[in-house]
């Protein structure tokens, strides 16, 4: 048959989590190099860089895609329950993880309140709650039209941060548009959709590699160059392919990560900032204590987090407090739990 195989229900997720617990990796991997720079001027290895590149149009359009393909099964909740859940799984810890970061960098007043918007790596946060917010007023659009309008607006705005969230609401769209037709994209796959999705992928990273060498391209490889969003996505895609055909018990830890992404998205940065400071007043410049520590530093503190969340003091770091809230459902952090 020529047709892609059939998952369950429960496969998918696996392939999800394990996609979305490379991505966070990813995402601790750029932050643990780019504060060791940032805060100590401790610069990483040039094997470090390549991979920060390589990796550049995939990292954070790949978690838009797995969040936007999980908006169906949330608007699928009646009204009540679907604002509340993102108020407790994304507003609510957006708030809290603001203040840590606050006094992680020990802020000295009160910010002001355009300080909380899109606040450092909590931008991720601010923007897919506003997606979901957005997201109801569009339900009898048709799903392939407002990633086409969002990538559309983020073409003419000129304000680089406008350009940046109109870019990635365009995939958080995408992957919902995706998620709508997987059944038809399902019944129209054939093999040599996957090798070239596949070929995709890897001549991309080559790409931003290649351009950060001094390779010079009639348009340069940008993340908000809107002409090779669909690349992009072909991509994404091929990376889904590839993800989907992994083993199971090979990526175990992976999906462990993956399933509890919102803990390790939500704890890593402030966690790095300590650590890299710390090493700064200690006197220790070696890329390897900075860049190891403060990846090491943010994979024990998630885990250890993971663990505690039965505790509700913690647990209420990452989804609001809310009587009875087992019956509430939609309140799981769509960022990295199944039936967000």
């Amino acid at each position: 048959m020529n047709a892609a195989p059939r998952t369950t229900a429960a496969q998918r997720m696996t392939w999800m989590d394990t996609l979305r617990g490379v991505a966070i990796l990813l995402v601790l991997v750029l932050h643990a190099s780019a504060l060791s720079l940032m805060l100590s001027g401790v610069d990483g290895p040039l094997w470090l860089q390549i991979l920060n590149s390589a990796v550049l149009p995939y990292r954070m359009q790949v978690l838009m895609v797995l969040s936007g393909m999980l908006l169906g099964a949330s608007l699928s909740k009646p009204p009540g329950r679907y604002v509340l859940g993102k108020v407790r799984a994304l507003v609510w810890p957006y708030l809290i993880w603001c203040v840590v970061y606050w006094v992680a960098v020990g802020q000295p007043s009160v910010p002001r309140w355009h300080e909380w918007i899109a606040l450092s790596w909590l931008w991720y946060i601010f923007f897919i709650a506003t997606y979901f917010a957005i997201a109801p007023a569009l339900v009898r659009v048709p799903t392939w039209i407002p990633p086409l309008f969002f990538w559309t607006v983020s073409a003419i705005v000129s304000d680089p941060d406008w350009t940046n969230y109109f870019l990635y609401a365009g995939y958080f769209f995408a992957g919902h548009a995706a998620w709508s037709y997987r059944g038809q994209i399902a019944r129209a796959y054939r093999p040599w959709m996957g090798a070239v999705a596949l070929i995709a992928t890897v001549a991309l990273s080559v790409g931003y590699v290649a351009q950060d060498f001094g390779v010079t391209f009639l348009i340069a490889l940008r993340r908000e160059e809107l002409l090779y969003a669909p690349l992009n996505l072909l991509g994404i895609a091929g990376l889904i392919m590839l993800v989907r055909r992994l083993p199971d018990g090979g990526t175990r830890y992976l999906r462990y990560v993956g399933r509890n992404s919102v803990v390790f998205y939500l704890s890593h940065y402030p966690t790095q900032i300590v650590v890299t400071n710390a090493l700064t007043q200690a006197g220790i410049s070696d890329w390897r204590a900075h860049v190891g520590g403060g990846l090491a530093a943010a994979l024990a503190v998630g885990y250890a987090l993971t663990a505690l969340r039965r505790f509700p003091v913690v647990d209420a770091l990452f989804v609001m407090p809310w009587p009875h809230a087992r019956a509430v459902a939609g309140a799981t952090p769509t960022v990295g739990r199944r039936s967000a």
